[in-house]
């Protein structure tokens, strides 16, 4: 059962997440039932993601300086009303391709500027002991939105056209709006390393947290699975175009990447709670990645394809979350959240690059060369971070909790 005061928010939160990804679903079969291009679903998603991180830090100044439920329902309504302009346009002709570039790029900018206040009003609207539950709560029924979102994209834009999706989007958002708007915010709270982080500039405290040989290992993970592994799911497209132009089998393929994030968020806190090193999870979901990906770029079985994929969704949930965890393990409280920005700057910046690249390289070598080549890189690199990590014994049992979280210089 939901925390009190926060089933309302996670209803929402589940009703966004599938629009979301019934647009991408949608937007990214039709981008490339035009062009036939992969570079064209590698500019897609660069460009949102570059968007998302130009935004990400007036986010945080919002957030800080306006009331939470304003900022993350505001940019809710405003990302209503780019879908609906984009959707009411859509069911009058074919949208053309510099049109979703933009579509993307505002829609990603605005998102940014509103989820650091999204990302409070939960955790600020349920009594503290049962935050965790809530948040817990609220994690597995994205997950569930990221399942069923692609599902209902494809099957929406088959029977009815790429408006529909993108104005079915524009409602989603609407109702997440005001959702946020009756959620009962508790004001007045200090958060852990508030007070700390003040006293010092943003880079002061990102130069203390990177001394962390740990971080410095985590960083250097995260940047080899986010460049050469995680861009997989933004040519999706152009991997089930293998099989068939169906946009049901980009619905397909897509629910399975989200099903291995589902599928291994309990048998990860199983690990944890046993005593198993986030680091060396971090490093296994790197390694793990390589075969299946490989495998992808040589099958050609949907069924097989369906498999590897949840296989990598698996190891994109692992990376993920053992990366933030580490990263809150060993820096201090001073330098959090100075480094768990810059975790997310980093990555989302290597996704950016690395959706480019991979487009790319499909264009000139073909799909299933680049997943291959890919792969092999991928597992070098992996290699050369776990070499690194047993040079700087990150990989101690127990050494995440003895670094300079306690200690304020």
């Amino acid at each position: 059962m939901a925390a009190p005061g926060a089933a309302g928010f996670i209803g929402g939160r589940i009703l966004g997440g599938i629009g979301t990804y019934a647009q991408i679903t949608a937007v990214s079969w039709y981008v490339f039932h035009i062009t036939g291009d992969p570079r064209a679903l590698g500019i897609l998603t660069s460009l949102s993601l570059a968007a998302s991180v130009a935004a990400s830090p007036i986010g945080g100044l919002l957030a800080n300086r306006y009331p939470l439920q304003g900022v993350a329902a505001g940019a809710q309504i405003i990302q209503a009303v780019i879908c609906l302009a984009a959707g009411l346009w859509a069911q009058t002709t074919n949208l053309p391709l510099a049109a979703l570039y933009v579509l993307f790029v505002l829609l990603a900018g605005v998102s940014s500027l509103g989820s650091t206040s999204l990302a409070q009003v939960l955790p600020d609207s349920v009594p503290r002991a049962l935050r965790p539950h809530a948040i817990a709560d609220s994690g597995a029924a994205y997950g569930v939105a990221r399942v069923v979102g692609p599902v209902v994209g494809g099957a929406l834009v088959l029977l009815s056209g790429l408006g529909v999706v993108i104005l079915f989007n524009a409602a989603s958002f609407l109702v997440f709006a005001a959702v946020i708007m009756r959620m009962p915010i508790r004001r007045g709270e200090i958060r852990e390393g508030q007070v700390l982080a003040s006293k010092e500039g943003f880079w002061a405290q990102v130069s203390r947290g990177v001394r962390t040989p740990v971080a410095t290992v985590v960083l250097a993970g995260l940047v080899v699975f986010y460049l050469l592994v995680d861009p997989v799911q933004s040519q999706l497209a152009a991997i089930a175009a293998r099989e068939s132009p169906n946009p049901l089998m980009v619905s397909l393929f897509m629910s399975a990447l989200a099903c291995g994030s589902v599928i291994v968020n309990p048998l990860l806190r199983r690990a944890q709670s046993r005593g198993a090193g986030p680091v060396r999870i971090l490093l296994a979901g790197c390694l793990g990645s390589a075969v299946p990906l490989a495998l992808l770029g040589a099958t050609e079985q949907v069924w097989l394809a369906v498999l590897l994929l949840v296989v990598i969704g698996m190891c994109m949930e692992v990376v993920f979350t053992a990366g933030s965890a580490t990263m809150q393990l060993v820096v201090s409280a001073g330098s959090r959240s100075a480094m768990l920005a810059v975790l997310f700057a980093t990555i989302t910046a290597a996704a950016a690059v690395g959706s480019y690249l991979l487009g790319v390289a499909m264009y000139h070598a073909g799909v299933s060369t680049a997943l291959i080549v890919g792969a092999a890189a991928a597992l070098g690199a992996s290699l050369a971070v776990v070499w690194f990590a047993w040079r700087v014994k990150a990989l101690t049992p127990g050494l995440a909790t003895r670094g300079d979280s306690d200690r304020v210089r």
